[in-house]
């Protein structure tokens, strides 16, 4: 089986946690992937249907945490997808995708991050 993209759902809102809903197709070879970007806290916990997502990495940039988590073959269907972290409200970007036809063993050093000391930034308008 090729591997192909399933779905996305995206929540940019800020908040203490994060509860929504996202779909899987009946498809065999899945996986969940779930990113989360920005923010000046870890995040602590995911789940999809109520089964504990695996951290894959998680880098500090600028301040800012970027996360990755997964799931291999998660249940199919609607199913809710939560998220909780340390502190107050917080605007945390959380882009979940899913995929099938893939391997069944999680990625690693998913993220990396790059030193950007010396680096010239432009502003284009």
């Amino acid at each position: 089986m090729a591997q192909a993209f399933d779905a996305v759902t995206f929540d940019g809102a800020a908040a203490t946690s994060k509860s929504f809903s996202h779909t899987i197709a009946n498809v065999a070879d899945r996986i969940i992937l779930a990113s989360f970007q920005g923010g000046t806290v870890l995040v602590t916990s995911t789940s999809y249907n109520s089964v504990a997502l695996t951290k894959i990495e998680e880098v500090s940039i600028g301040g800012a945490y970027l996360s990755q988590w997964g799931l291999i073959a998660p249940a199919t269907g609607a199913n809710t997808f939560a998220a909780s972290w340390d502190g107050t409200s917080q605007t945390i970007r959380v882009f979940v995708a899913t995929y099938n036809g893939v391997s069944n063993v999680l990625p690693t050093n998913y993220l990396h991050s790059r030193e950007t000391t010396g680096v010239t930034t432009y502003t284009v308008t």
